[in-house]
């Protein structure tokens, strides 16, 4: 997969070599369990949250992938495509820096999974884009 078909948007450099190199550990650790599986194998299903401070809280399923690689890539096309309006380069913080409102945050987890997430500055709203791994039961 070559880095533009998945890597998209004004999103940070650092955000896009993270998301490539999780990418690469992910698909060499998704080849040593694949050997060793005797079960189905994971998907990954890309999940959007929202939650109004003034009345819902809403979850929707986005996809469901096969690698992590693409569930990725769909965090952040849907993540561009939801919330056009705050990917821009210098509005990304890395997990454990402190954001403010309007910025957005982003986490790469021990599944290797991206996750995107901002709390709007006007309402405080939250919207989250992120990665669930489920295994599915023969």
């Amino acid at each position: 997969m070559q880095r533009s078909e998945y890597i998209q948007g004004d999103y940070p450099q650092s955000l896009k070599d993270a998301v490539e190199v999780a990418g690469r550990k992910a698909r060499l650790s998704q080849a040593l369990v694949a050997n060793a599986l005797t079960s189905s194998p994971p998907t990954f299903v890309v999940m959007h949250e929202e939650r109004y401070v003034y009345s819902s809280h809403e979850h929707s399923t986005v996809g469901v992938f096969t690698t992590i690689e693409a569930a990725n890539a769909k965090v952040m096309a849907f993540f561009k495509e939801e919330h056009p309006d705050v990917v821009e380069e210098g509005n990304f913080f890395k997990g454990d820096e402190n954001a403010d409102l309007g910025q957005v945050t982003w986490k790469i987890d021990s599944l290797d999974a991206l996750s995107l997430e901002y709390i709007d500055g006007g309402d405080c709203d939250f919207f989250k884009v992120h990665i669930k791994k489920q295994v599915l039961q023969n």
